[in-house]
């Protein structure tokens, strides 16, 4: 019997870097590079903060997790799988996930 691989026992990441643009380019020890568009989660109150663009350039890892800001209180942890999950999945339109149910052209039709 093989044994399930689970993300966090194991250092998934082995580097990070921040580039233009509130996107991370994530090295995985697989190889594969993932790059992280955050711009459009920033209005999320968890990622609400690296809208800063110096606490966005703090990144570094611990192999398991994406860290921003200073050691040993960072002020953003973000998981390897949260991280692969958000790249395969599109935030929603809106806050609640629901897309607009009053669009401009209905509005301002006569």
């Amino acid at each position: 019997m093989t044994k399930g691989w689970a993300w966090e026992d194991e250092a998934v990441i082995t580097g990070v870097t921040a580039l233009p643009g509130h996107r991370l380019r994530i090295e995985l020890r697989t190889g594969s590079v993932l790059e992280l568009n955050m711009a459009n989660r920033l209005d999320a109150t968890r990622f609400y903060p690296l809208r800063d663009e110096a606490l966005m350039r703090t990144v570094t890892t611990d192999g398991g997790y994406l860290l921003f800001g200073s050691a040993p209180d960072f002020e953003l942890k973000l998981s390897v799988r949260m991280a692969v999950l958000m790249a395969l999945n599109q935030p929603g339109h809106t806050v609640s996930g629901v897309d607009d149910p009053f669009p401009a052209e209905e509005i301002y039709t006569t």
